[in-house]
């Protein structure tokens, strides 16, 4: 649909795309600035997530989407194009209403396993299938694909970066989470997910003391304006303070 529907666009004469599925709408907070480059990274709200995605592309570059889910933009002639960041004026709000998602998900779960049968070494599609395992409740399919995501290098970083956590939030034992989990802060300082995992975990353990030295550094961190990738706002907003001040409350910082 996204394909035919990108074809069809293009041949209008338009001068610009906005990609938005039926269940988006949009928020504006002031005028768009002037456009130039190829495409645009537009800001996305999805519950509690924000990330940034290609949303606004020049029409007449020729674009396709890749992948059997979760697909991603290119173009129709596999060249490079330029991507610049749009600011704050547009924001595309995400409401996850599209329908039966647990039918929507299972049908995701399908199409990833068969390409990656097809291709075992695709970045993306191992990322998503452990999302997907995720989503359905398979902690140990979703262990093994984060791990395995989060040792390739090369493209989608942030991918590679967010696998890792995961991980980290999948291991059970403790001692074992802990490496992973301030591997995958080490990996990517600026953000504090990992730390506030590990801090809770080590609340929630017994051990306030760990939990106080872990959460205090992460309560030093920002939400990270320019990262793209699936920021889990609350943590920044409001959750690394409720368990600091937890941590704070047993070891007698009143």
């Amino acid at each position: 649909n996204r394909a035919e529907a990108l074809s069809i666009a293009q041949e209008t004469g338009a001068g610009w795309l906005l990609l938005l599925d039926a269940e988006q709408t949009l928020e504006l907070s002031g005028l768009l600035p002037s456009l130039h480059g190829d495409a645009y990274m537009v800001g996305m709200s999805v519950g509690h997530l924000t990330y940034a995605t290609p949303k606004l592309v020049r029409a007449r570059r020729g674009w396709c989407y890749v992948g059997a889910a979760h697909e991603y933009l290119h173009t129709v002639d596999g060249g490079a194009y330029v991507v610049l960041r749009l600011g704050d004026s547009l924001t595309v709000v995400d409401h996850l209403d599209s329908g039966d998602r647990t039918a929507k998900i299972e049908r995701n779960r399908g199409l990833l396993e068969a390409e990656l049968a097809r291709d075992s070494s695709n970045p993306r599609t191992i990322f998503y299938l452990g999302e997907t395992y995720r989503d359905q409740g398979n902690r140990a399919g979703a262990r093994r694909m984060y791990l395995r995501r989060s040792q390739m290098a090369g493209t989608f970083e942030d991918e590679g970066w967010y696998a890792h956590w995961q991980w980290g939030s999948m291991t059970d034992d403790l001692e074992e989470a802990a490496v992973v989990l301030m591997t995958a802060w080490e990996r990517r300082p600026q953000r504090a997910e990992p730390l506030w995992e590990l801090g809770r975990r080590y609340r929630e353990a017994g051990h306030p003391h760990l939990a106080y030295m872990v959460l205090s550094h992460a309560a030093t961190i920002p939400l990270p304006e320019d990262e793209t990738f699936f920021v889990h706002v609350p943590v920044y907003d409001h959750l690394i303070a409720f368990e600091l001040a937890i941590a704070a409350w047993w070891t007698g910082r009143y």
